[in-house]
């Protein structure tokens, strides 16, 4: 698994590929403490 974030001002985009390049997660959470807390719950 691989995981990519593309941070912005306001965003942060998240990606999460498998072993054969398909797209397990793909989301878009908030650039703030929240958007945070759910990325790290994600990553868990």
């Amino acid at each position: 698994m691989f995981a990519g974030i593309d941070s912005h001002k306001d965003t942060l985009a998240v990606a999460v590929i498998d072993d054969g390049g398909r797209a397990v997660v793909v989301r878009q959470l908030p650039n703030d403490p929240a958007g945070f807390t759910a990325l790290s719950a994600l990553a868990a």
